[in-house]
């Protein structure tokens, strides 16, 4: 499992992205709650608006936690001061 979080930045990425899409999804489930309470008067039961409301505000964490995740592994790739290239041999006469 240290692996696969080892030598990639793809989970961070994933993360990111499933945020955005949760939030995306959960925002219009609330806007169509809305627009049915408002069209047809007929108000909706407490539980859908409520996950709505919670899928949307931990969908925007999650995309949040994606974002600072993502800066945090170029912060530290960068602080390894790694080469960018490795020389396998060198042609300097002595």
């Amino acid at each position: 499992m240290k692996v696969l979080f080892s030598f990639t930045t793809a989970p961070l990425n994933v993360a990111t992205v499933l945020g955005l899409i949760i939030s995306v999804i959960s925002f219009i489930a609330i806007l169509f709650i809305v627009l049915k309470t408002l069209l047809f008067g007929d108000p909706v039961e407490g539980w859908p608006s409520t996950i709505s409301i919670m899928l949307f505000v931990s969908g925007i964490q999650l995309f949040t936690i994606g974002i600072l995740g993502q800066y945090i592994s170029r912060i530290y790739l960068e602080t390894k001061k790694r080469p960018l290239y490795l020389i396998k041999e060198t042609n300097i006469d002595d």
